[in-house]
């Protein structure tokens, strides 16, 4: 049983847990997930998505490494992952825009 209460996402065919960021991860990732809307290099993008991601996980799955993270997470998934742990975490989801599910993706706070 994980030790946080969050968002079920299901990733690989397992389902997990993901509880909001900490406020120590929140004051890391905010002014970048701030400016994820203007990043235009779809690689540095996934980068940033990972280590947030992972962040988030980590709190419930602390053995769950970001190559991992990165082997379950998929164009098909990751736009929902990241909108539900930032949901949790007290951040609303900018508007899809277009390009492909994660180009689209900005933060603003609630």
């Amino acid at each position: 049983m994980p030790d946080y209460e969050g968002v079920p996402v299901k990733m690989g065919g397992r389902e997990f847990i993901v509880p909001p960021l900490n406020f120590r991860s929140l004051k890391k990732f905010l002014p970048i997930i701030q400016t994820l809307q203007n990043e235009s290099d779809p690689l540095k993008m996934m980068d940033i998505y990972v280590d947030i991601l992972h962040a988030a996980f980590s709190r419930n799955y602390p053995e769950l490494k970001k190559e991992e993270l990165e082997e379950l997470l998929d164009f098909g998934n990751a736009r929902e992952v990241f909108q539900a742990i930032m949901g949790a975490s007290g951040l609303k989801t900018g508007e899809k825009q277009a390009g492909n599910g994660l180009t689209g993706m900005g933060s603003t706070p609630t």
